[in-house]
């Protein structure tokens, strides 16, 4: 069979010994935990990659981050602390529940910032 015989085929055709094709499904992690925990950890040290790098740092780069001792950690380390769970978050949820499962977590977070008092 060659590669590229069933990409011009529609859905539900078959494929070259007459069976049907199998409906598609999107692709999802077989352990979400571990998924969201390695891209958390891995985005993060990836944001972090800067302020490591920089004078505020180990020195190795020309560069320093502004606002000081306590300005410049703030700078340099806050961005990685949100941006690899929350990304992590948002690429597991896509993966293991589709275009519903975001639009359920962002009407989750959305509640959470609009509840007049905590606990709801």
């Amino acid at each position: 069979m060659a590669l590229w015989s069933s990409a011009t085929r529609r859905h539900g055709e078959g494929n070259d010994d007459g069976e049907p094709r199998p409906t598609p499904t999107p692709p999802h992690p077989r352990h979400p935990g571990t998924w969201f925990f390695t891209l958390a950890v891995g985005l993060s040290w990836l944001a972090w990659t800067p302020y490591v790098v920089s004078e505020n740092g180990l020195g190795v780069g020309e560069f320093t981050f502004p606002g000081g001792a306590a300005g410049s950690q703030l700078l340099g380390v806050l961005p990685g602390a949100h941006l690899g769970p929350i990304v992590s978050a948002l690429l597991v949820t896509r993966a293991c529940a589709g275009r519903a499962g975001l639009r359920a977590w962002r009407r989750c977070k959305a509640l959470i910032l609009l509840a007049p008092t905590w606990p709801p």
